[in-house]
């Protein structure tokens, strides 16, 4: 976690607590109204002045185009109109960690009141006028300062609280032997994802290329280091519901998603006779799916199925709206589709070991033959 943006409404704080988290973070700090500063060599009054409002957003969204371009890690404090215009709000989204330092009306009133003669939206309003216009102004950006990654209320702003909140997130950004996304295959992968979306909309689009970007194949499972790395499933066009999380917690993170994956047992009734065969049981043991973190919580999403096996099978693909749990339909129609019988948790990544244990558990035999035929494969640790 190593790029973190500041927002809120003017007199939040921004600056102030922004030097200390850089401090405590051992990141540079820098403020957006002072880097437009320097490049003009005019004060934001002044500019405010020549250029109105809307020159000025544009000063702001070229800035931001160009600073991001340059700065590997830093903290950032933005100007109280930045993430409203523009789209820049999805754009800092997709370029770090938003943190929202989120106040009252009446705390924004009581700490500007003193700073209008520098503040040019504020210059020459009194009360009850000063404080209506925080109202509605705040009212009016809060729908964007939401869609920050973290937001931490007026009595939530320590720099002990932030740090805590950022590293369930760091950990499930990271890249690791088997979510390496940083290979090469990755860019090749995501080359027609557009990445100025929306987070949420980035997330359902990901979700999709997961889904129906390979055809969904429990019959060739491979448990071994090799086998579950994420860039050797994308050179794959056949992949299982355990290959298919890593590749989209792998994709989400590369695009700066928290994600991590979680694993389950279940009992999948529709289509599986043949594979009831090859496992001597009906228990499917080790089914994958993915939690991202969207609008500041956690959501379950499966990419196992994709449109085609669907087709075939007789049911409905499964649909994922970035807000709400989508793992399997209970029922289709009047048959029962899926059963969740167990779960094992949430990982930040592969648990290659667990996995290969629970297998070995339920399907004993897979670990005491060699199964390496065109209709069926096994290859374990």
């Amino acid at each position: 976690m190593n790029k973190i943006i500041l927002i809120g409404f003017m007199g939040a704080g921004k600056t102030t607590f922004g030097k200390k988290l850089a401090k405590a973070m051992h990141l540079p700090f820098y403020d957006s109204d002072q880097l437009i500063e320097q490049e003009q060599n005019k004060s934001i009054e002044t500019l405010f002045s020549e250029r109105g409002e809307s020159g000025f957003r544009l000063l702001e969204k070229e800035l931001i185009q160009k600073f991001t371009e340059k700065q590997e890690a830093f903290v950032l404090s933005v100007g109280g109109g930045l993430p409203c215009y523009h789209n820049l709000m999805d754009k800092l989204n997709n370029i770090g960690t938003t943190v929202y330092l989120q106040h009252s009306v009446g705390a924004l009133a009581h700490r500007l009141k003193n700073a209008k003669k520098i503040r040019p939206l504020l210059a020459g309003k009194e009360e009850p006028a000063f404080s209506e216009y925080i109202s509605v102004k705040l009212a009016d950006r809060e729908k964007y300062y939401l869609k920050a990654k973290v937001i931490l209320s007026t009595n939530e702003q320590t720099i002990e609280t932030l740090l805590s909140k950022l590293k369930p997130l760091d950990e499930n950004l990271a890249e690791t032997s088997f979510l390496n996304f940083s290979h090469p295959a990755f860019a090749t992968f995501l080359k027609n994802i557009d990445t100025t979306k929306p987070t949420k909309e980035l997330a359902i689009d990901l979700y999709y290329l997961v889904r129906d970007g390979f055809i969904y194949d429990p019959y060739h499972l491979n448990l071994t280091q090799e086998g579950l790395k994420a860039s050797n499933v994308l050179s794959k066009k056949r992949a299982w519901c355990v290959e298919k999380s890593i590749v989209l917690c792998a994709a989400a993170r590369k695009l700066g998603i928290p994600a991590r994956m979680g694993f389950a047992v279940v009992k999948n009734h529709i289509g599986v006779e043949k594979l009831t065969r090859y496992l001597k049981r009906e228990e499917i043991v080790f089914h994958g799916f993915v939690e991202l973190f969207l609008n500041e919580k956690w959501v379950k999403c499966t990419p196992a199925f994709d449109e085609r096996i669907c087709t075939i099978s007789k049911v409905e693909p499964l649909n994922w709206d970035g807000e709400t749990d989508s793992l399997f339909q209970a029922y289709e129609k009047d048959q029962k589709f899926m059963e969740y019988l167990h779960f094992y948790g949430i990982f930040s990544d592969v648990p290659i070991e667990l996995m290969n244990a629970e297998m070995k558990k339920y399907y004993p035999h897979l670990f005491e033959s060699e199964f390496n035929q065109k209709e069926f494969s096994f290859l374990h640790l």
